[in-house]
């Protein structure tokens, strides 16, 4: 939480001298000393996420951080998608088939299997693959793919990207989708991301043209979703409403 063992030791010290002053003996410091720290560590944690999260926006406004699904010039910010993925398997591993039995159709790749994704994400898996709309989408695999990065040291990794097609004008949308389970609505995690998510989303349309992203298509904006177990069919039509209804 604080690297810095000195000043740990003097917010520590002057947290104490605080207490102290309030008349609280030092009977009731070790009694509820488990507590304080608890508390203290919560506190610290919230002022450091407020502090970084109010950084990032200055620096996003200031152009020293961007956000791009780009190629550069620099090769150690280059992002392109994998040809190929590498997950170990079984014999009683099986693939994501669609709800009639039939192979998946807009997988990026050959095969997802069914242990890659939970009751949530493969109704919303389905649910893409069934989108004429959608001309590819992708499971990203948690801490070892494609991921977000905001003001909050933990990495984001969305549950799926998908390229959406444009009626009649070969450009595409990208959509970011992360799926959460009613058990997590409100918690601290999903409070951030949707933040982010939102922040990103106002970022990316507003900003330059600084590179080109590797997809064999037209880049022209990118969606984020945060989708709840409740709402998600709901939520879901945003990011891939680029075109009149249409399921096959």
């Amino acid at each position: 939480m604080i690297p810095n063992p000195w000043q740990a030791a003097r917010i520590l010290e002057e947290t104490l001298a605080d207490i102290r002053r309030q008349g609280v003996d030092e009977k009731r410091l070790v009694t509820n000393r488990l507590f304080l720290l608890k508390a203290m560590r919560d506190d610290l944690r919230e002022q450091v996420h407020r502090a970084g999260e109010a950084r990032f926006r200055k620096m996003l406004e200031q152009d020293e951080v961007s956000f791009r699904l780009v190629a550069s010039g620099d090769a150690a910010l280059n992002w392109e998608l994998a040809e190929t993925l590498e997950l170990d398997v079984t014999d009683e591993d099986r693939p994501l088939l669609r709800q009639n039995g039939q192979p998946l159709e807009r997988h990026l790749f050959e095969k997802i299997y069914q242990k890659q994704v939970n009751g949530l994400e493969k109704e919303v898996a389905w649910y893409l693959d069934g989108e004429k709309a959608v001309r590819w989408w992708h499971r990203i695999a948690a801490r070892q793919d494609w991921h977000l990065q905001g003001w909050q040291r933990n990495k984001v990794y969305p549950d799926f990207l998908a390229c959406v097609q444009e009626t009649g004008q070969g450009k595409v949308r990208f959509a970011v989708l992360e799926t959460k389970g009613l058990h997590l609505k409100g918690n601290d995690d999903t409070g951030y991301k949707e933040r982010l998510f939102e922040l990103l989303e106002k970022v990316f349309d507003a900003g330059v043209n600084v590179g080109e992203l590797k997809l064999g298509v037209e880049e022209k904006e990118i969606r984020f979703e945060l989708m709840l177990e409740n709402n998600w069919r709901e939520k879901i039509q945003r990011p891939l409403a680029v075109c009149p209804r249409r399921r096959s």
